[in-house]
């Protein structure tokens, strides 16, 4: 005889507007995509995972995640973000996916992810960011980073543990010898 595990999605108790799955007796997983938002609804401490993708929601109030330190997947893509700075995700101390293609996002701070220490996977692609205005710093964790169709790719930090650079544009093609001096 074999046991066979079904989880389906529920209404969010904290949201009517979300869909809930609990992962095990502990966490849950929160869809809150095509949801309309506006704003990033308040997320209980035992949320692992969200998704926020195709809402309209403009900004990141900071420190709104500060007690969700178990959260290990955010995704913010095609909204209408327009800047970022590191008190937005204050707390997140365990997120490894971060993302947020497909904004408006044209200002990053220097040390905009400066508290995602752990985080290995940022897609950014579609945005309007210049990473050349300033030396912006990524965790040291970093394995994957998708940052093509932005306004600039030009001085790029160090990243030694990066195995993923997404630049290719709309060409498809890299030209590595322009991104990174070499060839």
């Amino acid at each position: 005889m074999m046991a066979v595990s079904v989880q389906t999605k529920t209404t969010c108790f904290f949201d009517q507007r979300c869909r809930c799955k609990t992962s095990n007796k502990t966490y849950v997983e929160v869809d809150c995509s095509h949801s309309n938002l506006k704003k990033i609804p308040y997320l209980p401490r035992n949320v692992s995972s969200v998704d926020l993708s195709y809402n309209n929601i403009h900004n990141i109030p900071e420190q709104h995640f500060k007690d969700n330190d178990i959260l290990t997947e955010i995704n913010l893509s095609r909204n209408r973000l327009h800047s970022l700075n590191k008190e937005m995700f204050y707390g997140l101390n365990s997120v490894f996916k971060l993302k947020m293609n497909n904004n408006n996002i044209t200002k990053t701070t220097k040390d905009a992810f400066l508290y995602l220490r752990t985080l290995s996977y940022l897609d950014v692609k579609m945005n309007r960011i210049s990473w050349s205005n300033h030396n912006v710093t990524f965790s040291p964790s970093l394995l994957t980073l998708k940052i093509d169709y932005n306004a600039s790719h030009e001085n790029l930090p160090e990243m030694p543990n990066l195995q993923t650079l997404d630049v290719s544009g709309s060409s498809g093609q890299c030209d590595i010898h322009r991104e990174t001096g070499y060839v």
